[in-house]
């Protein structure tokens, strides 16, 4: 009997990737100011920063919004922008680095789960197609997969900045699945987050396993009613027996 899934999507953070993260922390924003305060003095403190940077952001969200249910805005923009009021010369490299420096100082952990890369690789070694569909910022993630070395486990990468548009919303499903040539009723999605990876991936028509981890919202409640297998934190083994129809990873999948 032929194997029912051919493709497993993936949600990043808090599904593969463990993080603690606070971009409306102070941290980042005091690094914005110090950074741009030692090249020019457009802005008196932190907090002006911040406030510019909102300032700028809404019209792009206003215009992703318009494009489609649920539009996300390319981030890269916003800290291109804050060069151009500050005078400042620069190229897409010197705003890339930028916001991974921004991205840093806001974040204390980043790591992945035990037998993460275990799980990818042994879905992959079944004849599934792994793929990541991550409501993210390509400026964060693109250095995070490197540093994490959770790239090369990954068969393709959907990152919502590089497509206008996230999750829940049914079209950014429908991008990474025509683009894969993956029937829904043959694709698994796995995430932490019930309204964006369970109730969206419904929506698409696609299996899904919720994943009630650390940094799942807390209006969760640890469980999805609507998901077609609701687990306990990052269970990968029952998340590979769904996908693979009854096998099992077995022994000690934790990474080193």
């Amino acid at each position: 009997m032929p194997q029912r899934f051919t493709t497993v999507f993936f949600d990043l953070y808090g599904t593969l990737l463990d993080i603690r993260t606070d971009e409306d922390g102070p941290e980042g924003w005091q690094y914005l100011w110090e950074y741009f305060h030692s090249r020019c003095d457009i802005w008196p403190d932190a907090a002006a920063v911040r406030r510019d940077f909102k300032r700028i952001q809404a019209p792009l969200q206003a215009e992703a919004d318009r494009r489609y249910e649920v539009g996300e805005v390319e981030v890269r923009k916003v800290f291109a922008a804050l060069f151009d009021q500050a005078g400042l010369p620069h190229d897409w490299r010197d705003v890339d680095d930028l916001a991974w420096s921004f991205r840093k100082a806001t974040t204390t952990l980043l790591r992945p789960y035990p037998g993460a890369f275990d799980l990818l690789e042994a879905l992959k070694s079944a004849g599934l197609r792994v793929v990541l569909v991550s409501n993210a910022q390509a400026s964060y993630t693109d250095p995070e997969l490197d540093l994490t070395g959770l790239r090369p486990h990954l068969d393709r990468i959907f990152i919502s900045s590089d497509c206008g548009v996230k999750k829940p919303d049914p079209a950014f499903f429908r991008m990474a699945l025509d683009a894969e040539g993956a029937d829904p009723d043959r694709t698994v999605m796995v995430g932490n987050d019930r309204g964006a990876d369970i109730i969206g991936g419904n929506r698409s028509g696609l299996t899904t396993v919720y994943l009630a981890t650390g940094i799942s919202p807390g209006s969760d409640g640890g469980f999805s009613p609507e998901a077609d297998l609701s687990l306990a934190g990052a269970d990968y083994d029952q998340v590979f027996d769904l996908a693979t129809g009854g096998l099992n990873i077995g022994g000690d999948r934790n990474q080193s």
